[in-house]
């Protein structure tokens, strides 16, 4: 068994964030990025030999770096199989 956190952090240059600035003064739809953030925590259960489940947990802030767009929660399972 084995437990696992981790912060992802991803930031966006300030010369594209100065340029998408311009650009979203002249269009409304263009965002300016910024940066993104992921929070994961995930955890590996030995089932019997061979065979590992692993549940994953991300809580994603500023997705795609865009305040615009809500955080997101993404749920997942793994499987590994060694044989």
């Amino acid at each position: 068994m084995a437990f696992c956190r981790a912060v992802l952090y991803g930031s966006y240059s300030g010369d594209l964030r100065r340029a998408e600035e311009v650009r979203a003064a002249t269009s409304p739809s263009v965002a300016v990025k910024d940066y993104e953030m992921t929070l994961e925590w995930t955890y590996g259960y030995a089932v019997q030999p061979g065979l590992l489940l692993q549940p994953d947990l991300q809580f994603i802030i500023n997705p795609g770096g865009n305040k615009a767009i809500q955080n997101a929660l993404a749920i997942g399972v793994g499987v590994v199989v060694n044989f």
